[in-house]
């Protein structure tokens, strides 16, 4: 009998250790959406599904990246596509978050893709939403020095 209380405690234990953890890993990806809201007037849906993220420490803040699964229309940024030269652009401003990527999540601009840009303090701090349509991916690089 004592036996068999000892693993419902346990079941009880593990239950509420892995509500704690996606409670936990929810308020972190609504903290960065959050964040991106008051830093940047940003808004993006909490119910997106964070994939991948970084942090490589730079200068100030440093560099983020974070990759999503969510809808296109579920988005409501004001997009433009991308072209063979602004690929290279956001490749060169983005390389020191994007050259650690996984090849799981690394953009492939052959897809139909499409970007939002946003900078302050004279360009030094800046923020690119990439977003692959062939995959429902959404890129967040940002650079905060």
């Amino acid at each position: 009998m004592k036996r068999a209380i000892s693993r419902v405690y346990s079941l009880f234990a593990i239950i509420a250790l892995m509500i704690l953890m996606t409670v936990g890993f929810t308020a972190c990806i609504n903290s960065y959406v959050a964040k991106l809201s008051h830093n940047w007037g940003i808004d993006l849906p909490k119910s997106m599904n964070l994939v991948y993220s970084c942090k490589n420490v730079g200068f100030g803040d440093g560099f983020y990246l974070y990759v999503y699964e969510t809808e296109f229309d579920s988005l409501e940024i004001e997009f433009v596509p991308v072209d063979e030269e602004k690929a290279a652009v956001i490749d060169k401003a983005c390389d020191t978050m994007l050259k650690d990527l996984d090849d799981d999540y690394y953009i492939n601009w052959e897809h139909d893709c499409f970007y939002f840009y946003q900078s302050k303090n004279s360009g030094r701090d800046y923020i690119y939403l990439i977003y692959d349509k062939d995959n429902s991916t959404l890129y967040v690089c940002e650079n905060i020095m």
